[in-house]
């Protein structure tokens, strides 16, 4: 199941989010799916059908408060907790992976916890992107710094607001996540980079975001493409739990 989409860099947060929401409207969902999200924040960044059981997992309790579109809220750490298998038809993990130090024991519980032809929905920092690799290796005061001079959020870094201490594990890099998700049966339904950063840096300081933009094409040349670029600082991707049944089925035919 690939889901295809026009070709356009680069892409905006809001045209990424209207292209998901499509793509999870055109799921064919059971009549009450249950829906994790995991590190919930306090706000969901996609629409579940109507009928849906809305579970969130946080460390914060007050993150969980926050989000008041859930029917039921857990306490714990995603790298550790142990759902029961096959418990939800989809997953969403938005802007936390970033912030575990293993991101992938938290992976293999998002496998093992979903159901098949269900939904492992991530959304992530790219770090072959300049803004993913001056994440990963500056300093967590200068992100606080910028947040609240930048962004104008004088709450940031306090009371559990964003930012929050951030790892980026290589282990998160496109190919890698792709490639290790596929090693545990899942295949890759949509797949888009986008940019959250400028638009919003845009609107507030126009010499950071020139100064960003030509960084980010220099460090594109120095590296002959492998790093940098601009249009390309977040990821999204949809993985899809394959049927195995089905998969078996169709083995036996071919057969």
């Amino acid at each position: 199941m690939l889901y295809a989409a026009p070709d356009k860099l680069p892409m905006t947060r809001q045209e990424i989010l209207s292209e998901l929401q499509r793509f999870v409207d055109c799921h064919p969902f059971p009549d009450r799916p249950v829906i994790l999200e995991a590190g919930c924040g306090s706000r969901s960044h996609v629409a579940f059908p109507a009928a849906s059981r809305m579970v969130g997992i946080d460390i914060s309790e007050k993150q969980l408060v926050r989000n008041d579109a859930l029917q039921e809220r857990i306490m714990g750490d995603i790298q550790d907790y142990d759902f029961a298998p096959g418990s939800f038809d989809a997953i969403i993990c938005w802007d936390v992976l970033e912030h575990l130090k293993e991101p992938t024991r938290a992976l293999d519980r998002f496998f093992d916890a979903i159901r098949a032809n269900g939904l492992v929905i991530l959304g992530l920092p790219n770090i072959l992107s300049l803004w993913g690799l001056t994440t990963k290796y500056s300093p967590y005061w200068l992100h606080v710094w910028f947040y609240r001079k930048v962004f104008k959020k004088q709450e940031a870094g306090r009371d559990d607001n964003p930012p929050f201490l951030t790892y980026l594990r290589w282990s998160l890099a496109p190919g890698a996540l792709q490639c290790y998700a596929q090693g545990r049966g899942l295949s890759v339904a949509l797949y888009r980079q986008y940019d959250p950063l400028l638009p919003s840096v845009q609107r507030r300081k126009k010499w950071i975001t020139r100064l960003y933009v030509i960084l980010a094409r220099t460090l594109r040349l120095l590296t002959l493409g492998r790093l940098g670029g601009t249009g390309n600082s977040g990821l999204i991707l949809v993985l899809h739990k394959n049927n195995m049944e089905q998969n078996d089925n169709e083995h036996d035919n071919i057969s």
